[in-house]
């Protein structure tokens, strides 16, 4: 077939979550979203759901990839683990397949390299997409791990995009 597999990449988070869309290799549309919950996780899955929601039914993608969070259930990933079911019931409610990618794996697609830094992922997907390039060197800390939700939503999507590559090519 020849059309265009589009993906809704999400970076996961309890305060701010990445987000990219891509159709192939285009970068349709990125941006990074903030919740507002005061540690209250029904505040916080209403958000999640309404903005999956919204972004499922306005981009309609095939696929909904996201970065799985390699943690320990500790009480501050709680939330994070409420969120990501949250996602992916809404999801699965909109009938959009998920798929879902360790860090390690997105940056050893995106930087060969599966012990890069969030610095190292960032530059490379600066580089793949010079637009994010204005993002990429912040005067201060907190804009630099604020947009680093950003480019991490984006290298998921790569991984996506590089795994339906991978699999019309035949290469196994």
């Amino acid at each position: 077939t020849n059309k265009n597999l589009k993906i809704l990449a999400i970076d996961p988070g309890t305060r701010e979550m990445g987000v990219a869309i891509l159709e192939d290799t285009n970068l349709l549309d990125y941006s990074v979203k903030t919740f507002r919950h005061h540690g209250k996780p029904k505040l916080l899955l209403a958000q999640v759901e309404k903005l999956i929601t919204r972004l499922i039914s306005e981009s309609r993608p095939d696929v909904l990839a996201l970065e799985k969070n390699m943690f320990s259930q500790i009480q501050q990933n709680y939330l994070l683990t409420l969120a990501v079911a949250r996602i992916k019931a809404v999801a699965k409610r909109m009938k959009v397949e998920v798929k879902e990618y360790a860090p390690n794996t997105v940056r050893k697609a995106v930087c060969n390299n599966g012990t890069a830094k969030k610095r190292e992922l960032a530059r490379a997907v600066a580089l793949r997409y010079p637009e994010l390039k204005v993002y990429l060197d912040s005067d201060k800390k907190w804009k630099q791990r604020y947009w680093q939700n950003l480019f991490d939503a984006v290298g998921v999507g790569l991984v996506q995009l590089h795994c339906i590559a991978v699999k019309s090519a035949h290469f196994f």
